[in-house]
């Protein structure tokens, strides 16, 4: 669709490079530049797009027992970009919860202990807008919603959990991030599960990754819940100090096939790094659903927590 030919000719001194740009071209550009010589330009702004109507969907699991004022949420996406298939984006953090999920349920153990109730979302359409987390905290607690959104504590996120040069991050909120202050401690308070466990149980470095936007976590905190965050790294490039302390190469992207159609399983999805971060998220089920006040542990109470020993704190998740 051919929206505009327009000839603009000006002799204003404009400043460079943040200069307003004439008012016929402000739709359609910006002036990097000008002089005070008369310059006449010619341009051709075309837009090709469509407009499809599509399906998608949230999957949600629940436990029947613990109590359900005091849910704990744990979430991933389903879909991929139209480029890649989305191995390590986001099938890996969709495995590791299903994984988590299938032993939680095959434990009676762990399950006859369980307190709070606990949540597993699987997403759709993440990719386009976070549409499916969007949906979810909108309509949470309408007709045919089990669960309200009151009653959601906490939200952990499972994103991109094994990119293939990896660093290991566990998210909490930044301090940019315009929550609260006290969801923003919450957030610091049960990101500290997770980096105790790899710390103290696996004996493995990790570093935080701070939380603004880019992940269904944000659909969450824009609800005044706290949050956290697993994740491994996408297009960025891995530093010197982190090659150091997780090997791999600096200079190198996290995960060089990031929405291309080179993210596929099992050659750009790292298996140890998946199993650890599966092992985490096992773990950190295990302690917010044994826990005795979630609240308190969040907004007061313990200011440090160690998850379960073990491989993926006694749900005994795959190797």
């Amino acid at each position: 669709v051919l929206l505009d030919t327009t000839t603009i000719t000006t002799t204003t001194n404009l400043p460079s490079p943040h200069a307003a740009p004439p008012d016929e071209l402000a739709p359609v550009c910006v002036l990097i530049a000008a002089t005070t010589t008369t310059t006449t330009t010619t341009i051709k702004v075309a837009l090709k797009a469509s407009l499809v109507a599509a399906t998608t969907w949230n999957v949600l699991l629940l436990t029947k027992m613990g109590d359900t004022a005091s849910t704990v949420a744990f979430g991933a996406h389903l879909d991929s970009v139209s480029a890649g298939p989305g191995g390590n984006d986001d099938a890996s953090g969709s495995a590791a919860l299903l994984e988590v999920a299938t032993k939680l349920a095959e434990s009676d153990d762990i399950l006859g202990n369980i307190k709070n109730r606990i949540m597993f979302g699987w997403w759709g359409a993440e990719e386009i807008g976070l549409v499916g987390s969007k949906y979810f905290v909108r309509n949470a607690g309408n007709t045919g919603n089990p669960v309200r959104l009151s009653d959601i504590l906490l939200y952990n996120n499972a994103d991109m959990v094994a990119s293939p040069n990896f660093f290991r991050g566990v998210g909490k909120a930044s301090n940019s991030l315009r929550v609260p202050a006290e969801v923003k401690e919450a957030s610091g308070r049960a990101g500290n599960v997770i980096a105790n466990f790899f710390e103290q149980q696996l004996l493995l470095p990790w570093e935080w990754d701070m939380l603004v936007s880019g992940s269904d976590f944000a659909s969450f905190f824009a609800a005044n819940i706290p949050a956290t965050d697993l994740f491994t790294g996408t297009s960025s490039r891995k530093t010197s100090q982190q090659a150091e302390k997780y090997g791999g190469s600096a200079g190198v992207p996290y995960d060089s096939c990031y929405h291309r159609s080179c993210d596929v399983y099992p050659t750009n999805v790292e298996q140890q790094c998946h199993y650890n971060y599966t092992a985490a998220a096992a773990a950190t089920v295990q302690f917010f659903g044994e826990l005795d006040d979630v609240r308190d542990y969040l907004y007061g109470g313990a200011t440090t927590a160690t998850a379960a020993a073990g491989g993926g704190g006694g749900i005994g998740v795959g190797g």
